[in-house]
């Protein structure tokens, strides 16, 4: 009988926080909607309506991810990504709006701008969607301590070994460390060995990250040397892409282990980072920009290339839809072009092709939006982010049991927003083999420290 009443008690709890947070989704999504028809009828800015819808489903996924778990946070992966997406998808609209004009083609028109950025707003009303649907809290404050054993100094030579590997193919293929950034070096590297070495590389530093608490004093400090070895050595490349997800489970690990929240303090610290990184990346490639509008600045800035692809085939007349094709590519990428020289290329290639007509431009990252329009139309994005954010919740309620693979996952988030998911999926595959090369070394016993 009780048993009965504290399933009942359950069941209508979670009703009444469905019927709340689904209220909090639409709410914000009617709201946006009728603040930006309002602008868009009787200012005729189209731009800016889609701007203020788009930035209103990033309130619209706050709103939801706090009445879920009442706090907001980084290590959030579902924050994280709608933050990381919005900025990709309303940096160009907010460059034209500052009075960016330098359109690189004919087909890059303020409608195009404009209808890619409803088109984002979409694909994040559906995410929202999805994550209101299925609340899922994350659980915080909890450490899944391993206790020391002896197999670290075998994992540790492991590690050592894989970096005097990287060193020595480094040095045959003719790269010379000089201390300054080398984008011709880099060129050397543009290869499929070297991005899969990469890959697997960081999957042992992230196995570290995860299971520090298996070294001894010695061993942290050695490890700590070779993964600060590593970021100098990829940065040097003129590569913040491939360290990035170091630094992003770092941060996600020690801001869920210590239940930490995002304060002012907090938004400042991140502000002034991310601002230092886009500095970083004018100044490598021009060191002539004080005359440039403020609008110019943003437009070129890594967060304002990727959305140019969905404005591109949103202009082009009646595109031919793949209809999911591109998301059965993952068995493809895994074949080197040199045994399979009729491999298809990358979709960013591609682009380039119908863009330009030539691949001799600098690539252009892809979206998942652009990805999910080439395959389903206009629908394509509302469809493909509600997956994602299904997939997302589900990777949230298995976190405690398997915390490698969800904070793998979180810190590839940028690589998700500029890129295909193929692409993306064939990144986390090398990296989880590097966590498991070293998990599967000696699986320790567990403790669970509050």
């Amino acid at each position: 009988m009780m048993q009965t009443m504290s399933v009942g008690m359950k069941m209508q709890e979670l009703q009444l926080r469905f019927v709340r947070l689904s209220s909090y989704c639409f709410i914000c999504i009617i709201f946006t909607c009728l603040i930006s028809g309002v602008i868009s009828f009787f200012c005729g800015g189209g731009i800016a309506a889609s701007v203020i819808f788009l930035f209103g489903q990033v309130g619209a996924l706050w709103l939801i991810v706090f009445g879920i778990s009442r706090r907001f946070s980084i290590d959030d992966i579902r924050l994280l990504f709608g933050s990381v997406y919005a900025v990709y998808g309303g940096t160009l609209p907010v460059a034209v709006l500052l009075g960016y004009h330098n359109i690189y083609d004919a087909h890059l028109t303020n409608l195009g701008v404009e209808n890619a950025t409803w088109l984002y707003g979409c694909g994040l009303a559906g995410f929202n969607c999805a994550c209101a649907i299925f609340p899922i809290k994350l659980v915080v404050g909890k450490n899944n301590y391993e206790i020391p054993c002896k197999l670290w100094a075998i994992k540790t030579a492991v590690v050592v070994g894989v970096f005097l590997f990287l060193g020595i193919y480094a040095y045959r293929i003719g790269y010379r460390f000089t201390g300054s950034i080398n984008h011709e070096g880099a060129k050397l590297f543009y290869v499929q060995q070297w991005i899969v070495l990469t890959y697997f590389t960081q999957g042992l530093l992230m196995y570290y990250i995860m299971h520090k608490h298996e070294w001894p004093l010695l061993g942290r400090m050695l490890m700590w040397s070779m993964l600060f070895l590593f970021i100098a050595f990829i940065f040097s490349l003129g590569n913040r892409r491939d360290f990035m997800p170091i630094v992003l489970i770092s941060i996600g690990v020690w801001v869920n282990r210590r239940a930490k929240k995002i304060d002012w303090k907090a938004i400042t610290y991140f502000t002034l980072l991310g601002l230092l990184l886009l500095a970083l990346g004018r100044i490598r490639y021009d060191t002539n920009i004080k005359d440039e509008t403020i609008g110019d600045k943003l437009a070129n800035t890594e967060f304002a290339y990727p959305v140019q692809t969905l404005v591109y085939y949103i202009t082009k007349e009646r595109p031919e839809y793949l209809w999911g094709e591109t998301y059965t590519r993952l068995p493809l990428l895994i074949v080197p072009r040199a045994i399979w020289t009729g491999k298809p290329k990358s979709l960013g290639t591609q682009f380039i092709l119908d863009a330009f007509g030539t691949e001799d431009y600098q690539g252009f990252a892809f979206t998942p939006n652009t990805e999910a329009f080439l395959n389903f139309g206009y629908v394509g994005p509302v469809i493909i982010m509600a997956i994602i954010g299904i997939v997302f919740t589900i990777l949230i309620k298995v976190s405690i049991s398997y915390p490698g693979i969800y904070f793998i996952v979180l810190s590839s988030i940028f690589d998700l927003n500029r890129g295909e998911v193929s692409t993306w999926l064939y990144q986390l595959i090398f990296i989880l083999l590097g966590y498991g090369a070293l998990y599967c070394l000696g699986i320790c016993r567990y403790r669970m420290v509050s």
